[in-house]
């Protein structure tokens, strides 16, 4: 009979057991490919075997629960698949990933469904900073010459003494008025236009299955 010593060694590599326990993380609860395996590391000391597995899981689940049954079965399913002894598998979840909508029933339309989706609102950044600045100024100068006059006992700014007499000297018929009343009024119809319609014509809005989501196209990228 041939002695133990002269029978050979089965070595377990520490790859495939990173292959069996990427494999056990996939089969593992709640189900099939509901638990993808990202990066995997392991460490293969004699009989023992340490295993590592950063995982995406599927959203919504019970974290807790679902991480403890993760590294129960990759613990169980990698021991007795290599033959080593798995003791406990470390578990870190990096990311989740949303389950798709259940799909609808039969003869159901989909929501939204006649009507179109509606459109994005842009932020109105450079009008609202024009405005913004431009009202800054205005009350700025306003009020150093005011703290000026009232605080340091200087004479009001020439500005303010023009503006003054030239509206006290022009009345509501004046052509000049009416023509910065004209374009004032134009001034604000141009901000009430902004104000209420959403912009960012340059993309569109497109229907999504998923509730609460919004999705857009570029329509230069379409075109």
């Amino acid at each position: 009979m041939t002695a133990a010593a002269e029978r050979g060694t089965t070595t377990v590599t520490g790859r495939a057991v990173r292959r069996i326990a990427e494999r056990a993380a996939y089969e593992a609860p709640p189900g099939a490919g509901a638990v993808r395996a990202t990066r995997s590391a392991v460490s293969v000391r004699g009989r023992r075997a340490r295993v590592a597995l950063r995982v995406t899981l599927p959203y919504p689940v019970p974290l807790a629960e679902t991480v403890r049954g993760v590294r129960e079965h990759v613990a169980a399913r990698t021991g007795e698949l290599s033959g080593l002894d798995v003791a406990r598998a470390r578990i870190e979840v990096t990311a989740l990933s949303p389950v798709g909508p259940a799909p609808a029933p039969a003869g159901a339309k989909p929501s939204g469904a006649g009507r179109a989706p509606r459109r994005l609102w842009s932020a109105r950044r450079f009008p609202v900073a024009v405005l913004t600045a431009s009202a800054a100024v205005v009350c700025a100068l306003l009020a150093a010459d005011l703290v000026l006059v009232r605080a340091g006992g200087r004479p009001a700014a020439a500005w303010r003494v023009r503006a003054v007499d030239w509206l006290a000297a022009h009345g509501p018929g004046d052509p000049s008025v009416l023509a910065a009343g004209v374009l004032t009024g134009l001034l604000g119809l141009v901000a009430v236009v902004l104000a209420v319609t959403p912009g960012l014509r340059g993309r569109a809005t497109v229907r999504t299955p998923a509730p609460r989501v919004t999705a857009a196209v570029d329509r230069g990228a379409v075109e």
